[in-house]
């Protein structure tokens, strides 16, 4: 009995790691969450271990085998943790968290708010710290360089940025597309007049305002302006949208001399019935 007895007396100090000594601390594994963070941010240190306890530098403390604990560094840092059992046996595993700025969107413009249907702009977004895309089929842009967009509609385009470790911010602009401005009709109610007198000149155009030279100035469509050229004169009226494209349309006005009789006389003041006389006019 007593040899028995010796016997399992040693099988458990062996398993027990001989002479009832603690076993030797063991860590599994010691990780954090996120090893990549944004400036402002957490991530979780989680370590797996058994036969100690545990502690990590840095202010964090100490741990309970796999249970996260949350750590908000202010610049990359190395976490060290240390296990330990009664008997100062110590056993040490790391782990860096690297910190990085927060992505930034400094300026995001159209080089124009409104533009016709049919024209293009250029879109230019300034960021910094991380990669940016523009959504609506624009795609990836780099930083401070122009990227032209043709909108077939009024869009509102939306620059998004991300740094390494998921974090993203947004900016918005929004491009007006308007249509072109058109001229139906240009016309004068005469086309010639004797100089002096007055015409009417009618233009009739939609999507824009329009103005007509030579003096005129700004007019309604579909309302007649009179004007009274001095000599044969060309009008142009020239619409234009809040794009600022322009279409123009023409008409000649052409002035004449009023008619002029210098004379207008007799051969003979009287003559006897059945006599012919000479009428003489003299006009220009």
């Amino acid at each position: 009995m007593r040899l028995i007895a010796t016997i399992l007396i040693s099988i458990c100090l062996s398993a027990c790691g001989g002479s009832g000594a603690p076993q030797q601390p063991v860590i599994s594994s010691f990780v954090a969450a996120a090893e990549t963070i944004t400036a402002g941010d957490t991530t979780a240190l989680t370590a797996v271990f058994d036969f100690g306890f545990a502690t990590v530098d840095n202010g964090v403390g100490a741990l309970t085998s796999n249970i996260p604990k949350l750590v908000a560094p202010t610049a990359t840092t190395t976490y060290a943790l240390l296990t330990s059992n009664s008997s100062s046996r110590r056993v040490t595993k790391s782990v860096t968290v690297t910190v990085i700025p927060a992505p930034a969107v400094n300026s995001f413009v159209s080089a124009t708010g409104t533009i016709t249907i049919g024209q293009a702009v250029d879109l230019t977004a300034v960021f910094a710290d991380g990669t940016a895309s523009i959504d609506n089929g624009v795609g990836e842009v780099t930083s401070d360089t122009p990227r032209s967009v043709t909108p077939a509609a009024t869009t509102t385009y939306t620059v998004t940025a991300t740094n390494a470790a998921g974090t993203v911010v947004t900016s918005a602009v929004t491009v007006t597309v308007i249509p072109a401005p058109a001229i139906t009709s240009f016309v004068s109610a005469a086309g010639s007049i004797t100089a002096g007198q007055a015409v009417d000149l009618t233009a009739v155009f939609a999507d824009g305002t329009a103005s007509i030279d030579n003096g005129v100035g700004e007019v309604t469509s579909d309302t007649p302006t009179s004007v009274t050229p001095a000599a044969t004169t060309t009008y142009t009226v020239t619409a234009t949208n809040a794009g600022g494209t322009a279409v123009t349309s023409a008409v000649t006005v052409t002035v004449i001399p009023a008619p002029a009789i210098t004379s207008f006389a007799l051969a003979a003041g009287t003559i006897t019935a059945g006599d012919s006389v000479n009428l003489t006019a003299v006009f220009a």
